[in-house]
């Protein structure tokens, strides 16, 4: 069994659907803060303009 950790994802690219909400925003900073590029998708743009800002 493979065991990942943030390391793998220095440098890759993470769609986040749903990003613009509570759960998604906390993802989107941790695997941002990991090092990963974030595309933030959500069906407020407001919210997931927020997020990446």
């Amino acid at each position: 069994m493979n065991k990942y950790s943030f390391d793998d994802i220095k440098g890759k690219v993470v769609v986040l659907t749903g990003g613009g909400g509570v759960i998604g925003s906390a993802f989107t900073m941790g695997l941002a803060s990991a090092g990963a590029k974030i595309a933030v998708v959500d069906f407020n743009k407001d919210n997931a303009q927020k997020v990446a800002d």
